[in-house]
């Protein structure tokens, strides 16, 4: 949460665009070290569950996007 916040703040300041860019890369890479390190395998095994869970994660908020969208429709 941190790093997304840091991101979101360093997002508003409009010549700092580099850092904003370099944050989201650092938490991309972070989440990958830390499934590295939390399930002990191997990085093959770790690169697949990563974008497995990030696949479905995506599918899961697209999801959700058109449920709410759906909502606000029926109740405009």
């Amino acid at each position: 949460y941190l790093a997304g916040s840091l991101q979101l703040l360093v997002g508003q300041v409009p010549f700092l665009s580099w850092l904003e860019t370099i944050v989201g890369f650092w938490i991309f890479f972070y989440l990958l070290f830390a499934m590295k390190r939390m399930y002990n395998q191997s990085w093959k095994k770790t690169i697949v569950k990563f974008f497995l869970f990030g696949f479905a994660f995506f599918i899961c908020a697209c999801f959700g996007l058109v449920i709410a969208g759906v909502a606000i429709l029926m109740v405009m």
